[in-house]
C-alpha cells in the first residue's frame, strides 16, 4: 500500500458502486476522509466506513477489481444491497466557514429550516462542517482531526434536498 492511501469499492446511498482511491486520510470512527480523484479532478471526500464493500492493498489491485466491477455493473442480472440504517441523533450540529456573509446567512437558514443547530465555531459535538470558496486550513484542519465530516455548498444542497451526502460513481 502506498504511504497514506487507501484502497476500496464504497457503496453509495445511491447504491452505485465506484472504486477509491483516498490519499491524504484520516479517520473517525465511522468515516474515512481525504483526498479522492473524480472525473479527472481532485476532491476533498467523506465515506462511511459501513460502506465500504472491499479493501485492497495496492493500486494494481483495485485496478483490477473495478474492471471485474464495471462488467459486474454491466451485467443484466439485479443487484440487491443491504445498508444498515442511520443511527439517531439528539442534536445536528453544523458549521459554515469560508462563504460570503450573504450567502452564509442563506445556508444558515436552510440548515435551520431542516432542524439543524449551526454552530459559531467547530464545537466538539460538530457532526458536519461545511465549507466555501474561502475555507480556512485551520478551522478544516480542527474538525478533521475530530472525526466531523467536511462537504462543500454542492453536497450541503444535495444533503438538504435528500438527506445524503453526494457521492460519486464510476463512469
Amino acid at each position: 500500500m502506498e504511504a497514506n492511501e487507501l484502497y476500496f469499492i464504497y457503496c453509495s446511498q445511491r447504491m452505485n458502486l465506484s472504486a477509491v482511491r483516498l490519499f491524504d486520510w484520516s479517520e473517525s470512527k465511522e468515516h474515512y476522509q481525504g483526498m479522492a480523484e473524480v472525473d479527472g479532478d481532485i476532491y476533498f471526500r467523506t465515506y462511511r466506513k459501513d460502506c465500504i464493500v472491499e479493501n485492497y492493498e495496492s493500486l494494481a489491485e483495485l485496478a483490477k477489481a473495478e474492471r471485474s466491477l464495471q462488467e459486474f455493473i454491466n451485467s443484466p442480472e439485479n443487484i440487491h444491497f443491504h445498508r444498515p440504517s442511520p443511527k439517531p441523533v439528539d442534536t445536528f450540529d453544523v458549521h459554515f466557514t469560508g462563504f460570503k456573509k450573504d450567502d452564509k446567512a442563506r445556508l444558515t437558514e436552510l440548515a435551520k429550516s431542516a432542524n439543524m443547530k449551526v454552530r459559531g465555531e467547530v464545537t466538539k459535538h460538530l457532526n458536519v462542517l461545511y465549507y466555501g470558496y474561502n475555507a480556512g486550513p485551520k478551522k478544516l484542519e480542527k474538525a478533521r482531526a475530530q472525526g466531523v465530516m467536511i462537504i462543500n455548498e454542492p453536497e450541503f444542497l444535495h444533503f438538504i434536498e435528500t438527506g445524503e451526502v453526494l457521492d460519486c460513481a464510476i463512469s
